[in-house]
């Protein structure tokens, strides 16, 4: 087991404290965290993750020093640290029956809540001085009206040649990690069997150990941070972050191609394939989705968070009469991680230029169609990632229905779906889809044209 010492996890979080919303005002100072690997149970087989309890700094003007300390929950998915500082601790203690002069048996419950997404984890972890540590747990997401569960379970591990915990047990293979490695590295061109559309994968291998990192990029959005390893011709990848599950396996086939299956928590199920392809891209982002404007926005109506009723032409008008030069429409769900990819870069946009006029106003299509929880969850999303614009809440998150509440767009194709409107309203350009810091060159990439045309709408 792990024990991060104070300085490379404070260099780590630092970094994570720019990026992460809900404790904006927390420092990554005095933190210790133990590492542990967790198993969601999914039909695929056990899909890991590490993760650890710790304490954060938070602000506190009533407290000595001017900060104290709260629990907090780490999640590391290769590059990226994901943190929850809703975190609720019970322990208690006993005499190991087998030895008590020798022992003493600590049982931890803790919940950690990931209230952005609606989700949480429960974990009972059992630890003493000759008892390994063990634990068990579910993880409960909201979906649709309903919520899921997947149990888990929790233990200590031996670090990777990286100093961190072993995400996936060492297959079989591992005396032949070299063999696959050379030939798994780099892009594809990826065919998941649900979609209408081919994606791009990118992984990166380390020779030397055969851990890996990667994503999938897709026209309606990246997997996020995945990580794993290659053992020979296995290749197995991961990631958890409150609201996605993920879990990947393939196998390299003579023919140099790769064949596997996608597991999404214990509700979805498909397979995959790649062919290496470096130069495989996706459709530009800006040809995806026409803007059709037939119905006029003073006939949109929907709810504000509120619950008042509000014509998107409404609510631009209010961002008008604020200053508003350009606007960007922000077709999102408070559900999706791509969206909260999304309103980050937003967040820093509006700080660069909200003097020279840049306004956002979110179209929030959400989970459950009763407008008291889906404005109460937007809410939550708002303030997770310290967004201040206007959100209406604009109907069910299923893309047909969605496309139905706002007719405007020939299609909602993905959340999230970003519309530039000028000053005259008139939309200079949609960016369907959302790839993320985890994509590498493909973010700049999308910085680079958003901001570009940011730019041009508010010239002088």
């Amino acid at each position: 087991m792990k024990i991060l010492t104070q300085a490379s996890l404070t260099a780590l979080l630092a970094c994570l404290l720019m990026a992460v919303g809900p404790q904006r005002q927390a420092q990554a100072d005095d933190i210790m965290v133990e590492w542990l690997r967790f198993e969601l149970m999914t039909p695929g087989g056990a899909m890991p993750f590490v993760g650890g309890l710790t304490k954060v700094a938070v602000k506190d003007e009533n407290a000595v020093l001017g900060k104290r300390y709260v629990p907090a929950f780490v999640i590391r998915n290769g590059e990226e640290m994901i943190w929850s500082t809703d975190v609720e601790i019970e322990t208690d203690s006993y005499p190991s029956i087998h030895d008590k002069l020798a022992d003493t048996r600590i049982i931890r419950r803790y919940r950690v809540g990931f209230p952005q997404y609606a989700s949480e984890l429960t974990i009972e972890m059992v630890r003493g001085r000759n008892v390994p540590v063990f634990g068990r747990g579910v993880w409960r997401k909201q979906r649709g009206a309903g919520s899921v569960e997947v149990p888990l379970i929790a233990f200590a591990s031996e670090p990777e040649p990286d100093k961190w915990p072993s995400r996936f047990e060492h297959s079989p293979d591992e005396t032949k990690v070299s063999a696959g490695v050379s030939e798994i590295s780099g892009r594809w061109r990826v065919r998941f069997s649900e979609s209408d559309d081919d994606a791009v994968g990118e992984f990166q291998v380390s020779a030397k150990t055969g851990l890996v990192t990667g994503t999938f990029l897709t026209t309606t959005g990246d997997y996020r941070y995945l990580a794993g390893r290659v053992d020979g011709n296995l290749l197995r990848l991961s990631t958890f972050d409150g609201a996605h599950a993920f879990l990947f396996k393939a196998t390299l086939q003579p023919d140099g191609s790769l064949k596997g299956d996608f597991w999404s928590g214990n509700w979805w199920h498909e397979t995959w394939t790649a062919v290496r392809d470096d130069d495989a891209a996706l459709p530009d982002a800006m040809d995806e989705t026409v803007w059709r404007g037939d119905t006029p926005l003073e006939e949109l109506a929907f709810k504000d968070l509120d619950g008042q009723p509000r014509s998107v032409a409404q609510a631009m008008d209010a961002l008008d009469a604020d200053g508003a030069r350009a606007t960007i429409l922000l077709v999102f769900g408070s559900w999706c991680p791509n969206c909260a990819d999304a309103t980050e870069y937003l967040v820093e946009l509006q700080q660069r230029y909200h003097a020279r006029g840049l306004r956002v106003l979110g179209l929030a299509f959400e989970l459950t169609g009763d407008i008291e929880r889906d404005a109460r969850q937007v809410r939550i999303h708002q303030e997770h990632h310290g967004a201040e614009w206007p959100v209406l809440v604009a109907g069910l998150s299923d893309k047909d229905e969605a496309s139905k509440a706002f007719p405007v767009l020939d299609k909602i194709r993905s959340y999230p779906t970003a519309v530039f409107m000028d000053s005259e309203r008139e939309a200079v350009a949609i960016w369907t889809g959302f790839s993320g810091p985890a994509t590498g060159e493909a973010n700049v990439e999308l910085r680079r044209r958003w901001e570009g045309v940011i730019e041009g709408m508010l010239k002088d």
